[in-house]
């Protein structure tokens, strides 16, 4: 792995041409279970608080600069994960790591991953995350709350619970040549074993009244 890092993979690299692969797709409707965006556009610049944009920059710079980290014995970070309200640019933060990083983003598509078949959404989500693991990419998991609640919860049901356990061995055998950033609307309802499992936590609040004049 660390010799794999130390190449600091590029668009000509192996792990690159591994998009040639098909994308994994829902056995059942045959729907793909990624959204691909090959080469993130953002219409316009993002202004985040200064804590946010100086995190999201040290996860660029870390990648940009892996044989600093591993000279000294580091890795970098491997999985992050966004929480805040609906509309403070969480998605659009994924987004802007992927572009910095010249690297595509592989979005989860919850719609064609829930399956109504027993056991069928976890091995949609296994499946998912093992392609992940072998592309040079940014997954993002948006949504993450709506596989990863709380299991102590009495409403919800087995499967549903099945989904927090292959995510978790999913996060702590993910390897550092990938990024998996998750974002979440409803950090309340997350498991709480899911919150140990990021090695980064991100929080976006609503935008203040300096950044709302950045912004415009």
């Amino acid at each position: 792995m660390i010799d794999l890092l130390r190449k600091n993979p590029t668009r000509s690299s192996p792990l690159r041409k591994g998009m040639e692969k098909a994308l994994p797709t829902d056995t059942d409707s045959r729907f793909q279970l990624l959204r691909v965006e090959e080469m993130p556009f953002l219409q316009m610049e993002p202004v985040y608080s200064g804590q946010v944009q100086s995190t999201l920059s040290r996860l660029v710079e870390e990648r940009q600069n892996l044989g600093v980290l591993l000279e000294a014995g580091l890795e970098p970070t491997r999985t992050v994960l966004f929480s805040g309200p609906p509309g403070v640019g969480k998605t659009l933060g994924a987004r802007w790591v992927a572009r910095e990083l010249g690297l595509p983003l592989m979005i989860l598509d919850l719609s064609a991953v829930m399956s109504s078949y027993l056991g069928r959404t976890g091995s949609n989500l296994r499946h998912v995350l093992d392609y992940a693991k072998s592309i040079d990419c940014v997954l993002l998991l948006d949504e993450l709350d709506a596989i990863a609640k709380r299991r102590d919860d009495s409403g919800e049901i087995g499967e549903l619970k099945r989904l927090v356990t292959v995510l978790l061995q999913q996060l702590d055998d993910w390897p550092s040549s990938g990024l998996l950033i998750a974002a979440t609307n409803h950090s309340d309802l997350l498991d709480p074993a899911v919150w140990r499992r990021f090695e980064q936590l991100v929080d976006f609040e609503l935008p203040k009244e300096a950044e709302i004049r950045a912004f415009l």
